[in-house]
C-alpha cells in the first residue's frame, strides 16, 4: 500500500490555490498499491502462501520482521508484571454498562466483592445472575430465576466485584457477547467518571492466546504458528505499554479498566467459544508456548494485516510514533 497522505494534501492544496484565480487545470494524481489493511508487519495471506510452500514459522516471521529474535517472554520482558503475574492480561469485554448479566454454564463460581473479599454466593451450573447498582451508591448481585423473576443475593457492596471460578473446568457465559469464557476471572469495575460498569476478563498470557480468532484453522501449521507468535508479541507489547491493573491511569480506568480489548481495536478474543472450535490454533499456541519476537532485548510490537500485495510498509509511513526498526520494508 503506497498511498501517501502528503500527496493527497498537496493535491487538495493545489486545487484550492488554483481555484482562487479562475478555472483550475486538471491535476493528475496517481495512486499505486495493493492489499487489504495497513500493510505493516505480517501479511496474513503472505504467511499463508509461504506456509503452503513449506516455510517454517520462524522463516515466515523473519521475512516480515527485520532482525528479530524468537525468544521466551521471560527473556524479552524479565521482572515485569507480564512475567511475574500469572494473569497479567485484563481484557475489556464490555464498557459502561448499567447492568451486566452472566451465566455459570458449567462448574461453580463464587460471586464476590473485591475490596472486602466477601463472597455472597456460589453460583451453580445453569444459574444466571445480574450485577449492577442498587440505587444507593453500592452494587448488588441478583439471581434470575427461569421464570424471569429476580432476587437479591446477599448484601450490597462495592461496584468492584468478581465472579471467581472454583476450578479450571468452570465456564462462564456473558449473554450480551454471545461468548463463553474459561481459564480466568470475570471482573467488574466501576468507571470513576460515569459510575457505569466495565466488564473485564483477567487471564494468563497463553490462556488468552487460545481464545483468539485471527486466521482460519484450515491454514498450514507454520502460518498459524507465525500468527500466534505475532499476536502474542502484539498483546505483550501493548500490555507492557498500558500497564498492569494496579497501575492503570485514571483515563484507562474510565475507558475500560483493561490493558487489552477483545475486538479489532486490539485483537478478536472469543474466549472458550473460540478455543473450543479452533483445535489447530490451540495446538499452535502450545507448540510456540510463551514465545514472542524481540528486538534489542525487548519485546517487539507484532503488527499484521490481511494482505500487502507483495510488499510491506514502513511503520513510520503509516503510524505516528516509534521507532520500530524491525517494521521496515
Amino acid at each position: 500500500m503506497a498511498v501517501r497522505r502528503r500527496l493527497v494534501a498537496l493535491a487538495f492544496s493545489a486545487a484550492l490555490l488554483l481555484g482562487t484565480g479562475g478555472p483550475a487545470a486538471a491535476v493528475d494524481v496517481s495512486f499505486a498499491g495493493a492489499g487489504w489493511g495497513h500493510g505493516v508487519g505480517l501479511s496474513q495471506y503472505g504467511a499463508k502462501a509461504m506456509g503452503a510452500d513449506g516455510a517454517s514459522y520462524d522463516q515466515i516471521l523473519h521475512r516480515y520482521f527485520t532482525g528479530v529474535a524468537i525468544v521466551p517472554i521471560a527473556t524479552a520482558a524479565p521482572d515485569t508484571f507480564v512475567t511475574t503475574d500469572p494473569t497479567p492480561f485484563w481484557v475489556g469485554l464490555l464498557q459502561n454498562s448499567s447492568v451486566v448479566s452472566f451465566t455459570v454454564e458449567s462448574g461453580q463460581a463464587r460471586l464476590c466483592f473485591d475490596p472486602t473479599d466477601a463472597c455472597v454466593r456460589t453460583g451453580q451450573p445453569g444459574e444466571t445472575f445480574r450485577f449492577g447498582p442498587d440505587g444507593s451508591g453500592s452494587c448488588v448481585f441478583l439471581h434470575l430465576a427461569p421464570t424471569g423473576e429476580s432476587s437479591v443475593v446477599g448484601l450490597s457492596g462495592s461496584c468492584d466485584a468478581s465472579v471467581r471460578p472454583l476450578s479450571d473446568q468452570t465456564i462462564l457465559a456473558v449473554p450480551y457477547k454471545a461468548r463463553s469464557y474459561r481459564h480466568g476471572i470475570l471482573r467488574f469495575r466501576e468507571s470513576p467518571m460515569t459510575g457505569n460498569i466495565h466488564t473485564v476478563y483477567e487471564i494468563g498470557v497463553d490462556d488468552y492466546m487460545r481464545g483468539l480468532s485471527e486466521v482460519p484453522d484450515s491454514w498450514s501449521t507454520a502460518a498459524i504458528e507465525a500468527q500466534v507468535v505475532v499476536s502474542r508479541s502484539f498483546a505483550v507489547w501493548n500490555a507492557l505499554d498500558r500497564g498492569g491493573e494496579n497501575t492503570f491511569s485514571l483515563d484507562r480506568r474510565n475507558d475500560c479498566a483493561c490493558n487489552l480489548r477483545d475486538d479489532t481495536s486490539d485483537q478478536v478474543f472469543r474466549g472458550w467459544t473460540g478455543e473450543s472450535s479452533h483445535p489447530n490454533w490451540v495446538s499452535a499456541v502450545a507448540s510456540t508456548a510463551q514465545k514472542v519476537m524481540a528486538n534489542s532485548g525487548t519485546v517487539a510490537l507484532g503488527l499484521y494485516s490481511s494482505s500487502s500485495g507483495g510488499s510491506t510498509e514502513n511503520y513510520a509511513d503509516v503510524f505516528v510514533g516509534g521507532p520500530h526498526p524491525y517494521l521496515t520494508t
